[in-house]
């Protein structure tokens, strides 16, 4: 639920844009997980969540942001919550995708972007996981 806390430093326009971001947005808008950072480590109950927070945005391949270190650096949780909130975005409506994608398409996204962005094993237990959840339930 705080993962995204830093987002309160953001412009509403930046946050509500239906267009790609220009440079500027993207440097702005990058930066949120450092805001959130720095707000949650300060109350004493939430200093590991604030580094988990930290690390939301970067990838497997050391490409991600804000510090842009790779997989061996990240914490587990911050891998964990990478995938989590990747397949939120793109299978809710959002300002800038009005349409949401199929759990498929987000899928197929996502599995794009296995070993790169994201860590491998664990997104093929995150879809393993809802797979399986959608079997107890008979939905296919």
């Amino acid at each position: 639920m705080l993962h995204d806390v830093g987002k309160i430093s953001l412009p509403l326009d930046i946050i509500n844009k239906t267009i790609p971001l220009s440079p500027e947005e993207q440097v702005l808008f990058e930066k949120h997980p450092q805001v959130g950072y720095f707000i949650l480590k300060e109350i004493d109950r939430l200093k590991r969540v604030a580094e988990i927070v930290l690390d939301h945005h970067e990838w497997i391949n050391g490409k991600g942001y804000p510090r842009g270190i790779n997989g061996s650096e990240m914490k587990l949780e911050s891998k964990i919550l990478a995938i989590c909130e990747s397949f939120d975005a793109q299978t809710q409506p959002r300002p800038y995708r009005i349409v949401p994608l199929t759990y498929e398409q987000a899928k197929a996204s996502m599995m794009a972007q296995k070993g790169t962005r994201f860590d491998g094993d664990l997104l093929d237990l995150f879809f393993s996981l809802i797979e399986s959840k959608q079997s107890e339930k008979g939905i296919a």
